[in-house]
């Protein structure tokens, strides 16, 4: 419980974000099938769904009836992948402001400066 496990749907969406950001799924480029994409990632094609929805709801890929899923242009970023994209840096930054915070205090408990009380 609270293990914090990211589920698959989520797991399959970050993989297919980092696939779009590095250019493997170029903008404008159809995805794989649905029934292709579950295969692949040995999951059933509602779990696909999930994930595509999020992708879609972040605005970096699009469905078109009848045709499939493509890429979107980096121009047509929605606000809701933007807002995510400056979430993501600006919790690495405060993430690296605490890994050096901790690895200062560390080095100076270790030394015998820092003290858990005020006295």
């Amino acid at each position: 419980m609270g293990d914090n496990v990211p589920l698959r749907y989520e797991v399959i969406a970050r993989d297919l974000r980092s696939k779009i950001h590095a250019g493997e799924l170029a903008s404008g480029m159809r995805l794989p099938a649905e029934t292709a994409l579950a295969a692949e990632y040995a999951v059933s094609v509602p779990t696909i769904r999930q994930a595509m929805g999020l992708l879609v709801d972040e605005g970096l890929v699009e469905k078109q009836h009848g045709r499939g899923t493509f890429v979107r242009n980096a121009i047509q970023l929605s606000p809701t992948t933007i807002r995510a994209v400056l979430a993501v840096e600006q919790r690495e930054q405060f993430d690296a402001e605490c890994t050096a915070f901790l690895h200062g205090w560390w080095n100076r408990a270790q030394s015998g400066v820092a003290r858990f009380d005020n006295t």
